[in-house]
């Protein structure tokens, strides 16, 4: 009887609706994990992140760069959706002409004008640990222009 048993439960364990049960499971196990997957962070897309930052720095916008992406950490998941959400709309604006040079004037133009950039970028914005590398990046190349610019002040008092 007990062996019958057995069976009747492997037969039950097998039935569509617990196999779709544990396929949903199994897909979602991981639906809000926010660590970063293996390989994800590779030398090309912190080339990446240290080429956005720097675009963000020669424009002078690094300090509210920095106090965005602290205040979003905790929710970067839904700002890289916002992003994608977006994404279908970048070619219009970066094969534009006039919404080109208006990118290049106020945006990144380093994502607005490459769209495999700009889909890379939205994936790595949803790991924190990105967005941490990321406001490292800007405070570095932040403090190196701001040395820059003390240097370039005291040569030209230097000159008078």
């Amino acid at each position: 009887m007990k062996e019958e048993d057995k069976n009747i439960n492997e037969k039950k364990d097998k039935t569509p609706e617990k196999r779709g049960w544990e396929k949903f499971k199994s897909e979602w196990d991981n639906a809000f994990n926010m660590n970063v997957p293996e390989g994800e962070l590779n030398e090309n897309n912190i080339k990446l992140l240290n080429d956005v930052a720097l675009d963000i720095v020669n424009r002078g916008m690094a300090a509210p760069a920095i106090m965005f992406l602290v205040s979003i950490k905790p929710v970067s998941f839904l700002m890289a959706q916002g992003m994608q959400f977006v994404k279908p709309f970048m070619p219009g604006i970066s094969n534009d002409t006039n919404s080109k040079e208006f990118a290049n004037r106020f945006m990144v133009s380093t994502l607005i004008s490459n769209p495999a950039a700009y889909s890379r970028f939205a994936i790595l914005m949803e790991n924190r640990d990105a967005v941490e590398m990321m406001i490292d990046a800007l405070e570095k190349h932040e403090d190196e222009r701001a040395k820059k610019e003390r240097r370039k002040k005291r040569q030209d008092k230097e000159k008078k």
